[in-house]
């Protein structure tokens, strides 16, 4: 395989704000604690970049008509705690104050839904017996406006049973949002990420080394002749062999990497945080893994990879696509099958 290294510089850009895909990482640049479970929270919140990393493969969405920066607030787990306790003291004690001229049992549903929406039907259900224990105690410590402690025990169950009615719509609702998140942004066909995701995770890739100048590789993968095996084949043996690279390139990448069908025959891979000279080793053996694997099924294709390196700030996940596209055609038009590396 030959290789052509070549350095480039591209102007700095102003900086901006910087997103961490990994907690980890995030508290060893020692951010505060607040960032730190913000970021822990969006790890949680999209599950989408570990279900991906093994292959198979984070973080806008719309939640309907609720603002998506309240939803992603209350996901933080620190805050969701601390705010469903803070809640359920508050509207305690507000309940006792007021006696039974006003009744405040119907607010113990914002502690309810936050602890169902940011931790799942099990802690929704702790909060909802939490919330009828406090109404059973202020009632009879403030006094209740029935004729038989019955009656309003009877109250107080139908109270709970609202409150497990709300714990189990919102827990549903939440598992719904996040699976219509990740098929959103997954390939149908091969089960990797698609390019929409592909854009987002290379977008906060950029907003992470604008901060911690740190940088990156972009590689972009064409398979050579494929076309030629849906002619010869049909669809149904490109389809496989579309599905086989992606899983040849989810296997063989670390849990940091991101890789993404964006179209066609045409991959991409994310290297975070890599070097020229690392992020070369590591293509180097995908490429070899995928002419392997081709060969074991006797497909007579191969792989032209242009791959960019970014030591310094692309203006967006657009223009660092189209340096590493340029690089793999570059490669197309000297014979194919090859691998063109640039540092910008």
């Amino acid at each position: 395989m030959s290789l052509s290294l070549k350095r480039r510089m591209i102007p700095k850009v102003r900086q901006g704000q910087a997103w961490r895909t990994s907690a980890a990482s995030a508290a060893s640049d020692g951010l505060s604690w607040v960032q730190r479970q913000k970021h822990l929270a969006a790890r949680r919140a999209s599950r989408y970049h570990a279900s991906f990393s093994s292959s198979a493969g984070t973080d806008t969405v719309t939640y309907l008509t609720v603002p998506s920066r309240v939803v992603n607030f209350i996901r933080i787990p620190s805050i969701a705690v601390l705010t469903t306790l803070v809640l359920l003291i508050a509207i305690a004690v507000a309940d006792d104050v007021t006696g039974d001229q006003i009744t405040l049992s119907v607010l113990y549903m914002f502690p309810v839904i936050i602890g169902s929406w940011a931790f799942g039907a099990r802690a929704g259900l702790m909060v909802s017996v939490a919330a009828a224990t406090l109404i059973v105690l202020v009632g009879f410590h403030s006094g209740h406006p029935f004729s038989h402690a019955g009656y309003f025990l009877m109250n107080v169950a139908s109270a709970f049973f609202s409150f497990v009615l709300v714990t189990v719509l919102a827990s549903r609702l939440r598992r719904a949002l996040d699976q219509e998140r990740a098929l959103a942004r997954t390939d149908f066909l091969t089960g990797i990420a698609n390019r929409t995701a592909f854009y987002e995770v290379v977008g906060r890739e950029i907003e992470r080394q604008r901060r911690y100048q740190r940088p990156f590789g972009l590689a972009y993968i064409d398979c050579d002749n494929f076309k030629t095996i849906n002619d010869r084949l049909g669809h149904h043996a490109g389809d496989e062999l579309l599905r086989s690279i992606g899983a040849v390139l989810g296997a063989g990448l670390r849990h940091t990497d991101f890789v993404a069908r964006l179209g066609g025959d045409e991959f991409a891979v994310l290297l975070p945080e890599t070097g020229a000279q690392q992020a070369q080793i590591v293509m180097q053996t995908l490429h070899t893994a995928l002419i392997r694997a081709m060969a074991e099924h006797h497909w007579a294709v191969s792989f032209s990879v242009g791959l960019a390196n970014f030591s310094r700030i692309p203006e967006s996940a657009d223009s660092a696509l189209r340096l590493a596209d340029g690089l793999m055609y570059q490669v197309k038009s000297d014979g194919k099958g090859k691998m063109l590396q640039q540092v910008y």
